[in-house]
C-alpha cells in the first residue's frame, strides 16, 4: 500500500528543518512467565532499548504437561503495519525449528499479549512421540519473528528456557521383570521384610540384606573338596537379579518436583557402584587378622577399589567380564549398555512410551558371595557433548560432580540356610539355645533362619519305628533292644539290655547254651565291655537314622532331632556321643539334612549343646574336622595361629570358626585360600 504525507516547508528566514518520521513496528519484549518467574528477553542489535530493566533469567523452567506457562510479548505497531508474526521453537543441537505457530490477527496488535502454553508441540516419532517438549532436548530457544508493510526497527526477539529434572528416585522394579524362580522368591522375600515395594531400596546410611537362600548340604565324602563352592555357584551362578527402576521427577517453575513422565524423554542414566568397606572388628583377633589379609587381595588396585570377594576367590571384584549391571534379556523394557571407560558402570535409557514411560532401570546383579556389600549411585548428566552424549564415562571421579545424582544405602549380601523342623523325644529335655548357634553363623554373613516359628514337635510312634529297624537286623542283634515302649522308657534314642541281660536273652531266644552264647558274642562283638559299647554304638548308628527318617520335614533345610543320650543300657552304661550330623537318613540329599543332638548334661564348662550344634551343622555345611581331629591339611587356619576352631574338639576355650571356615561358609572358593593368612594378601 502506497502512503502519502504533507510536510510544511521551512520558512526562508528560519534555520530549523521539518522532517517526516515514518511509523515503525517491532517486538519490544518476549519472555515466558510462570508464577513469579520469568525468562530473559533478547532483542537484535540496534533494536530500541527496553523501557524498563529486564529482570528475567536464562534459567527459567517449567514442567510441560503438568503446568502452564505464558508466552508474553509486547508489540510496537501504532500504525497497524504488522502483517505476520511467527513463533518458532528450537531445541539443543538442531538448527531447524521443531515447532512453529503463526499468530492470529488479534495477536498482532499494538501492545501487550499473552498466550497460555503447556509445552505441547507437533508430534515427532523420533524426538517428541508424545507431542510435548522434554528434558531430553533441553535447553530450548523460543523466537518471535515479525513481518509488515513498513519499517521494522526490531523484527525479532527470543528467549531461552529449560525442562529440568528435579531429582531421581530409586525403587524396586516390578517382579514381572524377572524370570528365574530364585529371583522371584528373593523379590517376594525382600518386599515382605521391607513392608512394601517402595521400602526395599535402602536410603543412604541404611542397609538392606539380600538373603540368598542356599539350602545346600554335605551328602558324604565332600567336605574335603570344593563342593561347598561349586554347589553354591551352580545354584546362584553370577548372583541374584534385582530389577531397579529410577523415576525422573521434573522441576516445576516454583522449584518443587512433580512426576511428569511425558516430559522426560529418551534420557540416559549412568548406574555406578562402590564397595562398602567391611568392618571386621566384630571378630576375635585371630579371625580378624585372617579376614583382613584375605579381603585385602588387590584391594587398592582393582576398579572400583574395594574389599568385596576378589575373582581369585570366586567373586566379581577385578573381573571385567562379570558386571554388576549386566546386559538384560531382550524382553527387558529398558535399553542397557555397558560403559566403555568406566567399565564397572552401565547406562540405561528411559522409556518414552508405554507403562514404563518416564522411567529407566537395570538388573542389579551383586556377587553371590556373602559379606559383599554395595552402594549404588545413578547420575543424570546436565553437561552433554554436541552429539548428546555425556562425559560421565570416565574413571576420574572429579568429573562426575556436575551430574544430578541419587544414591542408595548398602545392599548387603547374606546366605540364608533354613532350620525347618525341631523335634524332641521328650518335652522335658532342655532345648538348644538356637540364638547362640545363629550368632556363630552370623559372623560368616550366614543367616541360620528358624522356620519352625518356635514350634518344637515330639516323636509320635517312636517305639514302632525303632523296633521295625531293630527287627530288620541280622540274627541275634535284633534282641539287643530292651522290651517296653521305647517312646516312654527313656529319653535316649535307644534303651538296650545290659550285657548280661543280652546274653541271657540270646540263650532263651536262640536256644543256645552259655558256651554257644559266649562263642557268638566273642566272635561278633568282643569279649570286653568296651567292645559291647562299640557294638551298641554301631547298632544305634544303623537303626536310629532309619527310624527317624519319617520325622524329617519335606521342606528344604536342616532338621534337628534331640534326645538325652544317644543310647543307654538298663544297668546305666551310656554313649559318650554329644551329637552328630548323619548322612544315613534315606530322604536326605543335597537340599535336606538332619542333625541329632544326643546330650543334654555336659557338666558345665566351655563344651555345651550350642557348641555341639554349631559344630555338627558345620559338617552339614561341608566343613571338615581340623587336622588335630583327623581332618585334611589346609582347610583351616594354621593351628599355630588358632587351634580352637569350631570344627575341632579342643575344649580349653570357647570354640569359634577360624578365618578360613568363615570364608568358606560365605561361599568363597577355597582354591586360593592358604592356611597361612599372610599368603592371602596381594597388592
Amino acid at each position: 500500500m502506497k502512503r502519502t504525507a504533507a510536510v510544511a516547508r521551512t520558512a526562508a528566514d528560519l534555520e530549523h528543518l521539518n522532517r517526516l518520521r515514518t511509523a515503525t513496528f517491532g517486538v519490544r519484549e518476549l519472555r515466558l512467565l510462570a508464577g513469579t518467574q520469568k525468562s530473559h528477553s533478547y532483542l537484535a542489535d540496534g533494536a530500541p532499548p527496553p523501557a524498563t530493566e529486564d529482570k528475567g533469567t536464562d534459567g527459567f523452567h517449567f514442567a510441560p504437561g503438568q503446568e502452564k506457562a505464558r508466552i508474553a510479548y509486547v508489540l510496537e505497531d501504532r500504525a497497524a503495519q504488522l502483517t505476520k508474526g511467527t513463533l518458532e521453537l528450537f531445541r539443543r543441537g538442531k538448527v531447524e525449528p521443531i515447532w512453529k505457530k503463526a499468530l492470529e490477527a488479534k495477536d498482532l496488535t499494538h501492545g501487550e499479549h499473552s498466550l497460555e502454553w503447556d509445552g505441547t508441540i507437533d508430534k515427532d516419532p523420533q524426538d517428541f512421540p508424545e507431542g510435548l517438549i522434554t528434558a531430553e532436548h533441553s535447553p530450548y530457544k523460543l523466537k518471535l519473528t515479525l513481518e509488515g508493510s513498513g519499517t521494522a526497527d526490531s523484527p525479532v526477539a527470543w528467549t531461552y528456557f529449560h525442562v529440568l529434572l528435579h531429582s531421581l528416585e530409586l525403587e524396586l522394579g516390578d517382579k514381572a521383570l524377572l524370570t528365574r524362580p530364585l529371583d522371584l522368591a528373593l523379590w517376594a522375600s525382600l518386599v515382605m521384610k521391607a513392608g512394601s515395594v517402595a521400602a526395599v531400596v535402602p536410603a543412604p546410611g541404611a542397609t538392606r540384606e539380600i538373603r540368598l537362600v542356599s539350602n545346600l548340604f554335605s551328602t558324604g565324602n565332600d567336605k574335603n573338596n570344593n563342593t561347598a563352592f561349586t554347589a553354591y555357584k551352580t545354584l546362584w551362578d553370577k548372583g541374584p537379579h534385582l530389577p531397579l527402576v529410577a523415576k525422573f521427577l521434573v522441576r516445576k517453575s516454583d522449584g518443587t518436583k512433580v512426576d511428569a513422565p511425558k516430559a522426560v524423554g529418551k534420557v540416559r542414566l549412568q548406574w555406578d557402584f562402590e564397595d562398602v568397606p567391611e568392618d571386621t572388628s566384630r571378630h576375635y583377633l585371630e579371625a580378624r587378622e585372617y579376614l583382613d589379609a584375605s579381603l585385602d587381595r588387590y584391594k587398592a588396585t582393582t576398579k572400583p577399589k574395594g574389599d568385596n570377594c576378589h575373582k581369585d576367590h570366586g567373586g566379581k571384584r577385578g573381573d571385567a567380564t562379570q558386571s554388576v549391571f549386566p546386559t538384560p534379556p531382550n524382553t527387558f523394557p529398558f535399553k542397557v549398555e555397558q560403559a566403555t571407560s568406566r567399565k564397572w558402570s552401565a547406562y540405561s535409557e528411559a522409556a518414552v512410551t508405554g507403562p514404563h514411560q518416564g522411567r529407566t532401570g537395570v538388573l542389579f546383579q551383586p556377587s553371590r558371595m556373602a559379606g559383599d556389600a554395595y552402594t549404588l549411585t545413578v547420575r543424570f548428566p546436565y553437561v552433554r557433548k554436541p552429539d548428546g552424549k555425556d562425559d560421565l564415562d570416565t574413571e576420574d571421579d572429579t568429573l562426575l560432580k556436575h551430574a544430578l545424582s541419587a544414591s542408595t544405602g548398602a545392599f548387603q549380601v547374606w546366605r540364608e540356610v533354613h532350620l525347618v523342623k525341631y523335634r524332641k523325644k521328650d518335652a522335658s529335655i532342655t532345648s538348644i539355645n538356637l540364638a547362640t548357634v545363629q550368632d556363630y553363623y552370623e559372623k560368616a554373613w550366614l543367616r541360620l533362619e528358624d522356620k519352625t516359628a518356635g514350634t518344637i514337635d515330639g516323636m509320635p510312634g517312636y517305639d514302632a519305628k525303632l523296633r521295625t529297624q531293630v527287627n530288620a537286623l541280622v540274627g541275634p542283634r535284633q534282641y539287643v533292644l530292651e522290651d517296653g515302649d521305647q517312646g516312654t522308657l527313656t529319653q535316649s534314642a535307644a534303651l538296650y539290655r545290659s550285657r548280661a541281660d543280652f546274653k541271657a536273652k540270646l540263650a532263651a531266644a536262640m536256644g543256645w547254651t552259655a558256651a554257644q552264647v559266649n562263642t557268638w558274642v566273642n566272635a561278633n562283638i568282643g569279649a570286653s565291655m568296651s567292645n559291647f559299647e562299640d557294638f551298641l554304638e554301631s547298632v544305634t548308628d544303623t537303626v536310629v537314622p532309619l527310624a527317624c527318617d519319617g520325622y524329617l520335614s519335606a521342606l528344604e533345610g536342616i532338621n534337628i532331632l534331640q534326645f538325652n543320650l544317644y543310647w543307654e543300657t538298663t544297668d546305666g552304661v551310656s554313649s559318650g556321643t554329644n551329637g552328630f550330623a548323619s548322612t544315613d537318613f534315606p530322604s536326605m540329599g543335597l537340599n535336606r539334612a538332619a542333625y541329632l543332638q544326643t546330650r543334654m548334661n555336659y557338666g558345665g564348662g566351655l563344651n555345651n549343646m550350642q557348641q555341639t550344634t554349631t559344630h555338627e551343622i558345620g559338617h552339614i555345611l561341608f566343613l571338615p574336622h581340623t587336622v588335630t581331629e583327623g581332618g585334611p591339611a589346609g582347610l583351616h587356619d594354621d593351628t599355630a595361629h588358632w587351634n580352637n576352631c569350631t570344627m575341632s574338639y579342643n575344649y580349653n576355650q570357647e570354640r569359634k570358626f577360624c578365618g578360613l571356615c568363615l570364608l568358606r561358609l560365605r561361599g568363597w572358593d577355597q582354591t586360593n585360600l592358604d592356611k597361612d593368612r599372610t599368603r592371602n594378601k596381594k597388592v
